[in-house]
């Protein structure tokens, strides 16, 4: 389709506009230019109308230099945002240098280009325009085109994970209708489906997916759904690495074994935002904060920013559905996403489904029926089932059964259905298997029930299930869905249900049988735990590791489980799960069952910190540094009962770092002070001793106690004569290699102070460059190899010390491929300082716009995980990077504002660095 645009600038950006003019125009468009600096001032809002009068879009150059321009008034941008008659027309801002804007500009939708190479940036534009055409009201009598009986090949299509649904919905064609608008005129990035649970939410997206399948997808170029339902009730804690996991295999994305979650989501997100593909996230509630102050947010920040990366750009459409509100792209909301909350059915639709499932009465009758229950899907079809399994479906026993006076005292509640239920089949097998269901959080498989229902018998578990033959198996199962407790099986021999009626019976018989619950959950581990990999290689062969460590929690063998199955298979070595496989919310996740206290044995003291110390790495590899701090404190009060020193010493180390993170100078100055006197008390290991020693210099440097950060690194273990001997068995443990970068990073930023005391600068860089020389000859001297942070770090350092003694020099190869690892292991707060460092690199070349992109990643990250020093320190940066770019000094008062919220939270040497830059006295 020609879209005829209309592009206005300003003259210092007319090679920019002549350029995304260029590709406009090679792609077929028509447009319009107008060099708005030579018009005067009293012309420029008649002569654009004049213009841009014929035009459909109107696209505007943005930068710096155009809002400290007249024309970027909000006066004239009406004047361009609508055509000659007044109506609307759409404006599309081009963002070509690091401009911040506010007002009308903020609140619209941009196209940023700075930092893209060429095609990048052509693809960006382009992708901008597809999506102009605005669709009106559909005319009611309209029918969609007939699907092609022809045959094609059609988009790869991965919807399987979805619960599967009734084959008639009622109702609904609104949502439904609306859904398809949406993918058709291509106007929403996303679309969320909120409401209660059992509202049809997923039914909804079932019966949608499968009308869309009548027409091949409407030109999709994939279409993947994935589904985070489970048990409601808290028992199960499910991430999104799976997810990740599973996207970037149906996107056929390229990802190293090894790369994190955050890496497996930044490769989804880039390929979502370059090809058509219809993307479906069922139950999202799972995966967000319940109600209470966070109630809508995501758990996780890779969640969070995936979804808001797809609302500010996605070249297909995502749909969420969920119990709750999103809260993380209300931004979005109205612009490029659009909310379709799921109302309870009408009147009408409520008989209706009464009577298509068999119940007879009355129109008056059905609706009082329909009016206890609050015309709530899921209780309707429980009811109806009940009154056809016990009354035949006869709508006038309705008023004289107990479940009539039970739901009216229950509002309407489903449960109150399930409890009459339970009743009925009191002593048959049909409540036994319905108990079963209850012990999943996902599909009954043939060979899980199997097991279950296999002897020994054990009352309450099996004892009505496992005389029965199959066919009286396969007719309880029947009878079961005609009543609609259980849903139609997608998958021959499995068995589900809805979450809610799973969770009911969960309940029910944990509480009626807690022996025999117990034994269902300790046969499910053992099955398997037989069948997952002694040694998982990827997520998917962990797994079912993960799902029987959940069983043997629920069993009440949580050290058994930690013992057998965690730490062989899951942890293995080197925490595989976490580091090996970047999975830490899973990691997060096992941990938390473990620790739920089930009725079984208790984990000892010992296991308990170090599973506590464990979860608080997670928290911060998800970067929920604040969350972070809780279980570390709680590992480092058990350890103290303990009188474990090593274990402290390396627990306090943590604390500190996260403390310092955080702001909190004064306990961070006091616990890496504590982890050191330990350290020499206890005659620790020269590992311990050195990353104590590191550790606490660093706090002390930015709680401005300089000459006690001097003394302590002068006289640290690394300068030692024997150092590198001494030091040698630890020269390729990454915990020696952060241990030097600190040493190093401590000693220059001494150099950035406004005044420099006791110890020359010339010392400072040379004791830099001897601790290097150290790292390096223990490192030759130790077996083995560095690992990729670890062989980044020294590179870090000896980057430090580079730029401090010849910053115009180029930089090296070596440090770009030391923040790709970095990247690609995970660990967030080296890359935001991996980026810092290599900003201030790219900015010694004057290579100020790759500068700003390194840059950009660290203020990102920082932001999110919410640390208080590292922002700091990416706000002095911008500071200095922009005053480059600009040529010109430093904002005050942007600096000033650096220095207040330093001084607030006690970082004196950033307030003094930031003093330092000469714009403030």
């Amino acid at each position: 389709m020609v879209i005829s645009c209309f592009v206005s600038y300003v003259a210092s950006d007319s090679s920019w506009a002549e350029w995304v003019a260029d590709v406009l125009r090679q792609s077929g468009h028509r447009v319009t230019t107008l060099a708005t600096d030579f018009m005067p001032e009293d012309k420029y809002v008649q002569g654009m109308q004049e213009a841009a009068a014929e035009c459909d879009l109107a696209i505007v150059i943005l930068s710096e230099n155009f809002l400290m321009s007249r024309f970027a008034a909000a006066e004239r941008m009406t004047a361009l945002a609508q055509d000659s008659s007044g109506r609307p027309r759409k404006l599309i801002p081009v963002v070509v240098d690091q401009v911040r804007p506010g007002g009308l500009w903020a609140s619209l939708m941009r196209v940023e280009i700075c930092d893209l190479p060429e095609e990048m940036a052509r693809d960006e534009i382009l992708r901008a325009l597809a999506p102009t055409q605005v669709l009106g009201p559909a005319f009611p009598g309209a029918r969609l085109p007939r699907p092609s009986t022809a045959r094609a090949v059609g988009p790869r299509v991965d919807v399987w994970r979805l619960s599967s649904s009734p084959a008639q919905m009622v109702g609904r064609s609104a949502e439904s209708e609306t859904l398809t608008r949406g993918w058709l005129s291509g106007n929403y990035n996303v679309v969320t489906v909120i409401g209660w649970g059992g509202v049809g939410k997923t039914t909804l997206i079932a019966n949608w997916l499968a009308e869309m399948a009548a027409y091949r997808y409407h030109d999709a170029e994939g279409v993947f759904a994935w589904s985070f339902d489970g048990q409601s009730d808290g028992e199960n804690w499910v991430t999104s690495d799976q997810f990740f996991d599973a996207l970037i295999r149906f996107l056929d994305v390229e990802t190293a074994t090894s790369s994190t979650t955050w890496e497996r989501c930044r490769e989804a997100t880039k390929k979502l935002q370059q090809t058509r593909s219809l993307i479906v996230l069922d139950g999202l509630e799972r995966v967000q904060h319940p109600p209470g102050p966070m109630e809508g947010t995501f758990r996780e920040r890779v969640m969070q920013m995936f979804i808001r990366e797809i609302a500010a750009l996605n070249a297909g459409m995502l749909i969420l559905t969920s119990r709750l509100p999103i809260i993380d792209i209300d931004a979005y909301m109205g612009k490029t996403c659009q909310s379709v909350p799921i109302p309870e059915l009408s009147r009408a639709e409520s008989i209706e489904i009464l009577t298509r499932t068999g119940i007879q009465g009355d129109t008056a009758e059905l609706s009082r029926i329909a009016d206890e229950v609050r015309d709530h899907p899921l209780s309707l079809r429980l009811l109806s089932g009940y009154l056809q399994t016990v009354f035949n479906g006869d709508a006038r026993m309705w008023e004289s059964s107990g479940l009539a006076r039970a739901i009216a005292g229950d509002g309407g509640n489903a449960s109150a259905i399930m409890d009459q239920y339970a009743a009925w089949f009191d002593g048959r097998a049909e409540l036994q298997l319905l108990q079963l269901l209850g012990l999943f959080n996902r599909e009954a498989a043939e060979d899980e029930l199997a097991v279950l229902r296999d002897r020994p018998t054990c009352a309450g578990l099996n004892d009505q299930l496992a005389a029965m033959s199959r066919a009286d198996f396969a007719y309880a199962v029947s009878s079961l869905r005609r009543a609609g407790l259980i849903q139609n099986q997608s998958k021959r021999g499995r068995v589900d249900a809805h979450p809610l009626v799973r969770e009911y019976f969960q309940r029910h018989f944990r509480e009626r049988s807690p022996d025999a619950y117990r034994e269902g959950h300790r046969r499910l581990r053992d099955l398997l735990a037989a069948k997952a990999s002694e040694r998982p290689r990827d997520l998917q062969a962990c797994a079912p590791v993960l799902a029987a460590i959940w069983h043997g929690t629920r069993a009440g063998e949580n050290a058994d489980a930690l013992d057998r199955l965690y730490w062989p298979r899951l942890a293995q070595e080197h925490h595989f799960l976490r580091d090996g496989l970047g999975a830490a919310a899973s990691n997060h996740a096992v941990i938390s069952y473990l620790l739920d206290e089930t009725g079984g044995t208790a984990l000892t003291a010992g296991q308990t910190s170090r599973l506590l110390a464990e979860q608080s790495l997670d928290l911060r590899m998800m970067g929920n540094t604040a969350e972070a701090i809780f279980p570390l404190v709680e590992a480092i009060r058990l350890t103290r009962t303990l009188g474990d020193p090593m274990v402290l010493i390396n627990q306090l180390r943590h604390l500190s770092q996260l403390e310092l993170a955080l702001g909190k100078v004064d306990d961070a100055c006091r616990h890496a002070g504590e982890a050191l006197q330990v350290s020499t008390d206890q005659h620790a290991s020269s590992i311990e001793i050195l990353s104590s020693q590191t550790s606490c210099a660093f706090a002390l440097l930015h709680a401005g106690r300089y000459a006690e950060a001097k003394q302590l690194l002068t006289a640290a273990l690394i300068f030692g004569p024997e150092a590198a001997a001494e030091l040698a068995p630890y020269g390729t443990r990454v915990t020696f290699c952060i241990a030097v970068y600190r040493t190093v990073d401590t000693l220059l930023s001494l150099l950035e102070l406004p005044v420099s005391s006791s110890v020359s600068l010339g010392d400072l860089a040379d004791l830099g460059g001897r601790a290097l020389a150290v790292a390096k000859e223990a490192a030759e001297r130790s077996p083995g190899e560095l690992g990729l942070l670890g062989a980044a770090l020294l590179e870090l350092a000896s980057e430090r010390v580079r730029v401090q003694t010849d910053s115009r020099s180029a930089m090296p190869d070596r440090l770009t491929e030391a923040v790709e690892n970095i990247r690609e292991v995970g660990q967030r707060p080296w890359i935001i300082e991996a980026n810092i460092v290599k900003c201030r690199a790219l900015t010694g070349m004057n290579s100020t716009d790759q500068a700003s992109g390194a840059l950009r990643i660290a203020e990102r990250l920082a932001s999110d995980d919410g640390m208080a020093l590292q922002e700091l320190v990416c706000q002095i940066e911008r500071a200095r990077l922009d005053a480059s770019r600009a040529g010109s000094p430093l904002n005050a008062a942007v600096v000033s504002d650096i220095i207040t919220s330093a001084r607030r939270l006690g970082l004196a040497f950033l307030a003094e660095r930031a003093v330092g830059l000469g714009v403030v006295a």
